[in-house]
């Protein structure tokens, strides 16, 4: 489980690649989603990953692209820190997100607002813990102040 006063970190890299899923979620059928990978709180890296659900405010991973998406992180030495999905309009997680989450108990829930985006703003981000609590969301470096990482690895990347 994450700490009280936890702090979930995305690389700058990050928020340009959730924005861009935003705005591709605007015309999409249903929810988009993946991971966010890394280090202890610090994500660095992103990956999506089908959504099967049929709802369209639901998600679902595909299981066989999430094991994939699994072993190349831990080829790559990350754990994941997060999962990410977009969210049509409320920016807080519903009691099927979170039951959804629990393939992942240590790791945060992020998620993209679409509503945000449509009139031009940027994408509302928010984390919530697996037991639905707000957690405080940082952008930028590492608190170690590692060089920034991308969203798009050669290692991991944005694979569908």
């Amino acid at each position: 489980m994450l700490a009280e006063n936890t702090q979930l970190q995305l690389a700058p890299a990050l928020e340009k690649f959730l924005a861009a899923k935003a705005d591709r979620a605007r015309s999409a059928t249903g929810e988009l989603c993946g991971l966010l990978l890394g280090h202890g709180l610090h994500a660095s890296e992103a990956v999506s990953i089908p959504n099967l659900a049929s709802a369209p405010d639901r998600f679902c991973f595909e299981p066989a692209a999430h094991r994939r998406a699994l072993l190349r992180a831990t080829a790559a030495g990350l754990a994941v820190v997060a999962t990410w999905h977009t969210h049509r309009a409320a920016a807080f997680p519903s009691a099927a997100d979170l039951a959804g989450h629990l393939a992942h108990p240590r790791a945060a829930l992020v998620l993209v607002c679409v509503k945000a985006a449509e009139n031009g703003s940027p994408a509302a981000l928010s984390a919530w813990s697996p037991a639905g609590a707000p957690i405080p969301l940082r952008l930028g470096r590492a608190p170690d102040g590692e060089a920034q990482a991308t969203a798009a690895s050669p290692a991991i990347g944005d694979r569908p």
